[in-house]
């Protein structure tokens, strides 16, 4: 497989873009970091970054590249067929390599270096380890005899019976041990060398001055080979020597003369200002192919930069700039190495970042997700021993936080697996069954990650994933809000998927549990996305929906207002309103409120509807009746609603949107009902005219009223006319304000007939 040469990611580094190149299939797959490169070089030119959104999706990224394809590529002459830009989006590495390529040779006038050949990988034949680990699998997940229901011919899957998941919680404790006994240090995956014969049997100290140094071949592009500090001095020597702050100059002075300038950095880095340390570790990312030449030239050099640089993992506060860069400079260089050279990458990742890693996880819990992440980029996706291995490594090293460090790797690693690797039922099979035994666990929070593991599973395996998910569905009810929220998820996508009546069942018995938050917040991020695929679920997600605070019914659904509070696991990057059709919404929330009957609306009612018709949205042939069908369920208490001083300016501004946003395109396809329902306008305002009505309230009707008739076009005019004004009581006419109004709307009727 083609992949860029080291000139082309050096130019990359050197760009300053606003994230580092990871997996350059899925980084530039949705062309914005094309567009971030061509801005560098034409600043005021036809392309800007913010018109290119940084998403996902794939009609995101069909638009971003017909954007960039009109805008750029044409103009400049860039010429890019367009079956090279649908295999870019489709995440094609090839065509990303041709595209890079491209571009590079227009920016810079220079032809892009072939890189060097590499030798073809050696076929393994067998995998020496993986049946002594399902083997003991399967002898803690045995499913009972009548509960067996395999097909003659058929790869057997784990089918757990109801009375294994319900031993779970004995099993999660006990049989950890077991399973671990099984898979001893002497026992080895492929050729791998067992990684805890090194981590066991020798100190970090040890492994530093003991383990011999593999020279394999690489150079550096200097011709020689400098060392990892070596290379780094200069970055830290310029930084701190350039800032005159005291604290700069205090921190100087401590340092020790005879060490190496960039390892009293690392050793001292949390007592280095923030600013100057992500300046430090940005000069430092620039030369990330060069420390990745010294590591692979010589393991050693790994050794020393990782253990100096992984003391960041816990000195830094988490989510800070400074962590934050340190990760992504140890990011880069992992991803350089794994690039470089891939079995040299193994070899560093089981015999060097895994045994000094996981001690420093077992100890600091909440290293776990960012650690294991970032230096399982050493593992080659399509490499099942090593993947084995790093799975058995953790086992070992994690006995007390085996699911939750396996729900990590699970994330970080198979989702990179192709789907044509050999082993590939077995490798699923072992995830799986750390999801079963998980999913007895006593702690909540290992219960859910368990659901997590088998959620990775179900692209590569979907019929095992359903098999595991039958027996996980006593857990609908668990009282860990995590848990239901995270198996609707995963029932969502096996139902999708695969058709699956488990995950129908178990989607049903979940949204109808009782509203609770913070359940009602995940279910609602879980699954509002997927009513209109499934909308036997519409209402009851409407119901979790609109049981949540208004604050954080408005953040969710559009990303405005206030961000209220929100529990650690809820992340929000995008509005829930850009995964549904508005109009959909739209009518499931007021069908809703006109089927519960309600006496009033509430605001969250109220915000619920007016963020469905903020979004930026066309009427078309589909759409039209769910707009005039929602409508006509929630005109009354709309209007009604204007009399309610607490939610009279929300009603006030949802009618206002509906007759002069929505109505007008309604007119075009022939439909003017909405106009019809202003005869309930003088019933409003004759309430609001008597003894102890709200002042307020009357003058947000009369204000309603003015701006119909300042906008009304010929048919608003008409229905204003013989509407609102026809059924107008005699007493009402004579209140000075409706009075001034009513001349207002016959003489804009006596100007239009003229």
């Amino acid at each position: 497989m083609p992949s860029l040469s080291r000139e082309v990611l050096k130019w990359l580094q050197g760009l300053d873009l606003p994230f580092s190149i990871k997996d350059p299939k899925r980084d530039f797959s949705n062309g914005y970091l094309i567009a971030e490169i061509i801005s560098r070089y034409y600043p005021s030119g036809p392309i800007k970054p913010v018109n290119v959104p940084n998403a996902s999706s794939t009609k995101t990224k069909k638009e971003n590249w017909a954007f960039i394809n009109r805008v750029a590529l044409s103009k400049f002459d860039i010429d890019v067929p367009q079956e090279v830009i649908d295999r870019v989006i489709a995440g094609d590495n090839d065509a990303v390599v041709v595209m890079v390529n491209t571009i590079y040779t227009f920016l810079t006038k220079r032809t892009p270096p072939s890189p060097p050949a590499r030798p073809p990988p050696v076929e393994r034949q067998t995998i020496r380890g993986v049946k002594p680990i399902l083997a003991a699998k399967r002898s803690l997940a045995e499913p009972e005899p009548e509960s067996q229901t395999s097909q003659p011919g058929s790869r057997r899957m784990m089918r757990p019976s109801g009375s294994t998941l319900a031993t779970g919680r004995q099993m999660a404790l006990s049989d950890a041990g077991t399973v671990r006994s099984s898979l001893g240090p002497g026992q080895s995956t492929g050729n791998v060398k067992p990684v805890f014969e090194i981590g066991k049997t020798q100190s970090l100290k040890t492994m530093k001055s003991g383990v011999p140094a593999a020279n394999v071949a690489a150079t550096h592009p200097s011709g020689g080979v400098r060392s990892v500090f070596d290379i780094l001095n200069g970055s830290v020597k310029t930084v701190l020597e350039a800032d005159d702050s005291s604290a700069v100059r205090d921190l100087l002075r401590t340092f020790d003369p005879r060490k190496d300038i960039a390892a009293s950095f690392a050793n001292d880095m949390e007592r280095v200002p923030p600013r100057v340390f992500a300046t430090v570790i940005n000069h430092m990312r620039s030369k990330s192919v060069y420390v990745s030449d010294s590591c692979v030239s010589n393991t050693r050099e790994f050794w020393l930069l990782f253990s100096a640089f992984i003391r960041g993992y816990y000195a830094l506060p988490v989510g800070s700039e400074a962590y934050n860069v340190l990760r992504s400079f140890i990011q880069d260089v992992i991803a350089a190495i794994r690039d470089h050279d891939v079995a040299v990458s193994h070899l560093l990742l089981l015999h060097y970042a895994l045994p000094l890693a996981l001690p420093l996880v077992a100890s600091h819990k909440r290293l776990l997700a960012h650690l294991l992440a970032d230096i399982c980029g050493l593992l080659a996706p399509d490499d099942i021993p090593t993947h084995l291995a790093v799975v058995r490594a953790v086992q070992e090293g994690l006995p007390d936080q085996t699911t939750r460090a396996v729900a990590e790797l699970a994330g970080t690693l198979l989702p990179q697996v192709p789907a044509s690797t050999p082993y590939l039922p077995d490798l699923t099979d072992l995830y799986l069954y750390y999801a079963v035994v998980g999913s007895g666990n006593p702690d909540g929070i290992v219960r859910a990650d368990s659901i997590r593991i088998a959620a990775h599973c179900a692209a590569l395996d979907p019929e095992a994933v359903e098999s595991t998910l039958d027996g996980m569905s006593e857990l609908c009810h668990d009282q860990w809000w995590d848990v239901p929220v995270t198996l609707a998820a995963l029932a969502v996508e096996a139902y999708l998927g695969n058709d699956s009546a488990v995950g129908e069942t178990i989607i049903a018995n979940i949204v109808a549990r009782e509203p609770e938050a913070p359940l009602s917040l995940g279910l609602v991020l879980a699954l509002l996305p997927h009513v209109e695929k499934i909308p036997q679920i519409g209402q009851h997600v409407v119901r979790h929906l609109l049981s949540l605070d208004p604050a954080v019914v408005r953040f969710v659904l559009s990303l405005s207002g206030a961000k209220p509070f929100l529990p650690k696991s809820f992340s929000v990057s995008s509005p829930l309103m850009s995964s549904i059709d508005p109009s959909y919404l739209f009518q499931i929330v007021a069908s809703f409120i006109s089927d519960a009957d309600l006496d009033h609306l509430d605001p969250v009612h109220l915000v619920a509807l007016s963020c469905c018709l903020e979004t930026q949205m066309t009427i078309t042939n589909e759409t039209l009746d769910r707009w005039i069908g929602g409508f006509n369920d929630v005109v009354d208490h709309l209007y009604v609603s204007l009399c309610d001083p607490v939610v009279h300016g929300a009603a006030f501004d949802v009618l206002r949107f509906l007759l002069l946003e929505v109505r007008p395109q309604a007119v075009q396809f022939g439909d003017n009902s909405m106009a019809q329902s202003l005869e309930t306008m003088s019933s409003v305002l004759k309430m609001l005219n008597e003894p102890g009505a709200s002042e307020e309230c009357f003058a947000g009707g009369m204000k309603l009223l003015t701006m119909l008739l300042s906008h009304a076009d010929d048919d608003l005019l008409r229905a204003l006319r013989s509407k609102t004004v026809a059924s107008m009581p005699h007493e009402l006419m004579l209140v000075p304000a409706v009075k001034a109004w009513v001349e207002d709307v016959e003489a804009q009727v006596a100007d239009r007939e003229r």
